[in-house]
């Protein structure tokens, strides 16, 4: 909503450009050089897609699921709000340790919005004291105990934002989008 990142976070601005710049000539350029073929192509593309769709994956299921909140206008948390309840209603957990390790900590989304520094392996060994605290803060905190019921309620959140009663919806975008088209009052 046209908020500028901190300015504690600028010196991070040319060393990731810098290291995307290295993962396309890792990954890109210096196989497609080595090996100039259609089949190197292909594997380099496959392999992109494949990490994209994992790590898509799971940042959906994480960000969108029953009962998610949402920061700023439309939302249920304001912008003004503590870090924490920002941080810990609007991301959901799901599984644990083996699924920490294969997946380098992804599933634990809320101790990795608080405590981004803290080594992934960790995060299934704070995550019952961070919940603990939010549930004695009055924060929601949100696990699901396997990928298959946060899948279900990403599914239920995703079926509810496609009916009038979401929020997101092409129909009632368009609605208010015509409606202000034709609010000459307020102009």
């Amino acid at each position: 909503m046209g908020e500028k990142i901190s300015p504690l976070a600028n010196y991070m601005y040319l060393p990731s450009i810098f290291m995307k710049c290295v993962f396309f000539l890792r990954f890109v350029i210096v196989p497609l050089y080595l090996e100039p073929t259609l089949h190197t192509v292909t594997c380099v593309m496959i392999a992109i897609m494949v990490g994209a769709g994992y790590l898509a994956f799971f940042f959906t299921i994480s960000h969108n699921f029953s009962n998610v909140k949402h920061v700023g206008p439309g939302g249920s948390i304001k912008r003004s709000a503590p870090f924490m309840k920002r941080q810990v209603e609007t991301a959901a957990n799901v599984g644990g340790y083996v699924l920490g390790v294969m997946n380098g900590g992804l599933n634990y989304q809320i101790e990795h919005h608080l405590f981004p520094r803290v080594h992934h392996s960790y995060y299934h060994f704070i995550a019952p004291k961070v919940k603990a605290y939010c549930q004695k803060k009055g924060l929601t905190y949100i696990h699901y105990p396997t990928i298959m019921d946060n899948t279900n309620a990403m599914v239920t959140y995703l079926k509810k934002q496609g009916t009038w009663e979401g929020k997101m919806t092409i129909g009632r975008t368009m609605d208010n989008l015509y409606k202000s088209l034709l609010d000459t009052k307020g102009h």
